[in-house]
């Protein structure tokens, strides 16, 4: 099986861990972990987290975030009017 990253072990030996796990996330294309992982590692020190529930609340959070996005893309490709706002509905005044 061949190595599917294309790195250099010099390329990897000369950066720190924190450089070289922001080079992985590019690649990965894991873009809000790159984003987040910094200050979720923050909270983890502080609140003496297991390195599972580290690595569970940054995929949480990717997930989010990659739903998020493709919910707004979709609406977007839609090209639906704007909605109407229902704050100016009054829904007591109405009978059936």
């Amino acid at each position: 099986m061949t190595n599917s990253l294309n790195l250099a072990p010099s390329a990897t030996i000369a950066l720190s861990p924190y450089q070289n796990l922001s080079q992985h996330l590019k690649q990965l294309r894991l873009s809000h972990i790159l984003t987040q992982w910094e200050s979720i590692e923050h909270q983890t020190l502080q609140e003496q987290w297991s390195y599972s529930r580290f690595l569970l609340t940054l995929c949480e959070l990717e997930a989010i975030q990659r739903h998020d996005l493709r919910l707004r893309r979709a609406l977007t490709e839609t090209q639906l009017p704007t909605a109407k706002s229902f704050s100016n509905f009054d829904f007591e005044a109405r009978s059936l």
